[in-house]
């Protein structure tokens, strides 16, 4: 029947796709044996949805006969076979996969088993590659494929006579060949991650010396079209970079965010993950916390690749940031080396570099005059890891205040007392320690002397048995306390990196603790342009996005606090000029993550009488107090 359906009728794909989505939906089993040719078809469309079929039709009982088309002379079959075992998962395909690839020459298809593989588990990476092949051995190879490497047609950019060479761990500069079998290889790879086929060469790169190879490449590709096509260039930044790559692969992402590239911004910040290194984890914490509303596709990839770094290390997301501000080289006395030269770099308490002479022990705000360009680019790329260090730490530090994330007092001293950046951060702000049973509560800040005292001058010794430290939030002190402070840190001229004694704050009258719906913004216009930009810097992120592009809600999370907030928006939707008035509605406290959010989603909360809605009662007083803060804030 199918045959003559599709011999009469010449359907196009578009509609055999719904003819056969009919079937898989309704008689898979019915129609197992047509699914198996289907299978084998040249459209993926019309492969995809085989593949579905065969799945609810023959489950694990598929992978004998998948096995066997892994072996078939249609690259089209071997493909389809490859796409059926991944979709099984289940590990006992994982051999016939193997066997398969040593003789696979498709590289889509190679691509489709490596993928395969990954799904079961098996999934390749450069560290776990046991048995290394002699470089020498590798070499020979390419000579013999040499007719077969060819570099991208399309990258006409690619000048791989104009690359520094790759050095070897054996000292020996890998050939042109090996070269073009690396971009080749890659360029035919989708993700941001090595190709699985370059693994035994990526054993033999010396990554001390790959550096200026993989700034190279980005040159060149930057200075091209920058076609996603040839995203391969990032990876291999990536892969070969070192911390001097990072600028270079992190600028760009603002104008591409900004220009609709939104791709290439998440391309790049994948490639950061791959360059070794805190550094390079500290960019995506910096990168994810920027886009954590305004482009927030770029902000999920950066959270992505640090979930699997934090997963990889065992810990926490807040742990992992903790763990990652990197020191930039600078030693206990805030001193690094200036490459090529005696000269140290010193970091001051405001975050500016200075230059120490030790053999006349004087120190200067400019660099010596007779720089190597190997150090000139040093201190360039310094400046600009310590801004984006400072500019990160920044946010995070003001964003735990308001989630109030506590320290064990161990833990905060090894972070805020014998960090060289984050010391100074320590010195700016106020801080609290507390014990378990709330027996202790004293206020103190690092002075620059480091030792720790009140803001009488009295000195402060911490417990690290028993004692959690937090950042002091206005809330929490009296009026006396709060402009005791206030006075000293004037007094002292200390300039806290981030709102924090004086942020506006609001208490809860306890005669409304039972009330379930907040009126501050109800009612009140904006534009619309004014309300993105004032609410999107606070923290809110644009709710579910529903019929003709409408906007029901923006809504922000309180993690540490177990808490989200919703506040209805009306005559807001997708693409609208800036200059359009929109009305704010009410706005409720629900419980964390319980309201589901994302396109043709309708579950924002309506009414009090939603089960989700939190009572203000219940609502923590520093929660309450910067929602009010930010909805009057918004509608100023």
């Amino acid at each position: 029947m199918l045959k003559v359906f599709d011999s009469l009728k010449k359907p196009s794909v578009d509609h055999l796709g719904q003819f056969w989505q009919a079937i898989v939906d309704r008689q898979p089993k019915l129609f197992e044996a047509e699914l198996w040719d289907l299978l084998q078809h040249k459209s993926k469309t019309l492969r995809d949805l085989a593949v579905t079929g065969l799945v609810r039709a023959s489950g694990v009982s598929a992978i004998a006969t998948a096995s066997e088309l892994l072996t078939a002379r249609k690259a089209d079959s071997r493909m389809g076979a490859a796409q059926l075992l991944q979709e099984l998962g289940d590990a006992q395909a994982a051999p016939a996969l193997a066997a398969a690839l040593e003789s696979e020459e498709s590289e889509k298809v190679r691509a489709a088993i490596h993928a395969a593989l990954a799904a079961l588990g098996d999934k390749p990476e450069a560290e776990e590659v046991t048995h290394v092949v002699p470089l020498a051995e590798l070499e020979a190879d390419f000579e013999k494929q040499q007719k077969k490497l060819k570099l991208p047609a399309k990258a006409t950019w690619l000048d791989l006579n104009a690359l520094p060479p790759l050095v070897a761990t054996d000292g020996s500069e890998l050939s042109k060949l090996a070269l073009t079998f690396l971009v080749q290889k890659q360029s035919k790879h989708k993700t941001i991650t090595p190709a699985p086929d370059i693994l035994p060469l990526l054993a033999h790169v010396d990554r001390t010396k790959s550096g200026e190879f993989a700034r190279a490449i980005l040159r060149q590709w930057l200075g091209s079209e920058q076609a996603a096509g040839d995203r391969w260039a990032l990876t291999l930044a990536g892969m070969f970079g070192d911390q001097r790559t990072l600028p270079s692969l992190t600028e760009p992402i603002k104008s591409w965010a900004e220009n609709a590239r939104h791709k290439l911004a998440e391309y790049a910040a994948q490639a950061v993950a791959l360059v070794p290194g805190d550094e390079a984890l500290m960019m995506l914490d910096s990168l994810a916390n920027r886009y954590r509303s305004k482009f927030k596709n770029i902000g999920k990839a950066c959270k992505a690749a640090l979930e699997e770094a934090a997963s990889a290390r065992g810990v926490s997301l807040d742990e992992l940031a903790d763990m990652i501000v990197p020191t930039l080289g600078f030693n206990e006395e805030y001193q690094r080396d200036l490459p090529d030269t005696e000269v140290k770099v010193v970091l001051q308490p405001d975050f500016k570099v200075t230059f120490f002479y030790p053999d006349t022990e004087k120190e200067t705000k400019s660099p010596p005059s007779t720089l190597s360009d190997n150090a000139k680019e040093d201190i360039k790329t310094l400046k600009k890891l310590i801004r984006e260090t400072v500019k990160g730490q920044t946010a995070r530090l003001e964003l735990s205040l308001v989630r109030q994330r506590s320290w064990s007092a161990q833990r905060w001293s090894e972070l805020f007392e014998q960090h060289p950046i984050l010391q100074s951060f320590a010195s700016r702000l106020v801080w609290r320690s507390l014990t378990a049973d709330g027996a202790g509560n004293r206020l103190f800040r690092r002075y620059p002397n480091g030792l720790l005292a009140d803001a009488a001058g009295e000195l402060v010794e911490l417990d690290e048995s028993d004692h959690t430290i937090v950042m002091v939030h206005p809330l929490d002190l009296d009026a006396e306390t709060l402009l005791s402070w206030q006075e000293h840190l004037g007094r002292t001229n200390v300039a806290p990196p981030f709102s924090q004694l004086d942020r506006p704050t609001v208490a809860l009258d306890p005669k409304h603790g039972n009330r379930r719906t907040l009126a501050t913004a109800e009612g009140k216009s904006v534009s619309c342009g004014t309300f993105r930009s004032r609410a999107e810097k606070r923290g809110w992120i644009r709710g579910s996005v529903v019929d003709a592009g409408g906007i029901c809600a923006y809504y922000k999370s309180y993690p540490g606090a177990g808490v989200d907030v919703f506040v209805g928006v009306e005559d807001m939707y997708v693409g609208q000029d800036a200059q359009e008035i929109i009305k704010l509605g009410t706005a409720f406290f629900v419980k964390e993550e319980s309201v589901a959010t994302g396109s043709y989603t309708y579950d924002e909360p309506y009414s009090a009488d939603d089960p989700r809605v939190i009572a203000f009662a219940d609502v923590p007083p520093i929660v309450y107090s910067e929602t009010v803060s930010d909805l009057e804030a918004v509608t100023l």
